[in-house]
């Protein structure tokens, strides 16, 4: 048997070779798996914007019914107006998240006055169970946001950790926002 005697040159391009598939399968892998988990996140914020929609199309039925005997609340309508308006214009997670954070102030404003100025009306049925409705969406529009929350903590982890924030980087994936809390009364 004869023995081969392989050129510096040759194993040195093997080797190289070796490298890049083995590199090039690391990258995939790694894009895989941020591609995943931006799935799951942009799926949790989905859920979060169903339930803000929800929501926001409750408030006008509660609107309805109490704003015949709520005339001196102009200011208070006013701004729920706006707020809806605002709440439906934005078109990012950020727009998004802030809108319904004005929104959501202005529906505890109503409540409150509801609830403090026209005892009354928080007594009727139909404006009982409009509120408990409400009560319902903020307790899921706050189940969706921890849900989002703790993929997009997890997501962003990924992209901050080394090799993948490099790969990251180079594919263009950008970290993606969270809520910031708000102390509401509700």
């Amino acid at each position: 048997m004869k023995n081969i005697h392989l050129k510096p040159k040759f194993i040195i391009g093997i080797a190289l070779i070796i490298l890049l598939a083995m590199g090039t399968l690391v990258a995939i892998r790694q894009y895989n798996t941020l591609q995943q988990k931006k799935q799951s996140v942009d799926a949790s914020w989905s859920k979060v914007a169903v339930a803000m929609q929800r929501r926001s199309d409750l408030i006008p039925n509660l609107v309805a019914v109490v704003k015949g005997q709520m005339k001196d609340e102009t200011k208070v309508f006013i701004g729920i107006a706006k707020a809806r308006s605002a709440y439906h214009d934005a078109n990012s997670t950020v727009a998004k998240a802030n809108a319904d954070r004005q929104l959501n102030q202005q529906v505890v404003t109503l409540v409150s006055v509801i609830q403090e100025q026209y005892p009354q009306l928080g007594s009727q049925k139909s404006v009982s169970g409009l509120m408990t409705n409400l009560v319902a969406a903020e307790n899921q529009i706050a189940i969706s946001r921890s849900s989002y929350i703790s993929e997009a903590t997890q997501y962003n982890r990924l992209l901050s950790t080394f090799p993948r924030n490099i790969t990251a980087q180079l594919l263009g994936f950008k970290l993606k926002p969270l809520f910031k809390s708000t102390h509401d009364a509700r």
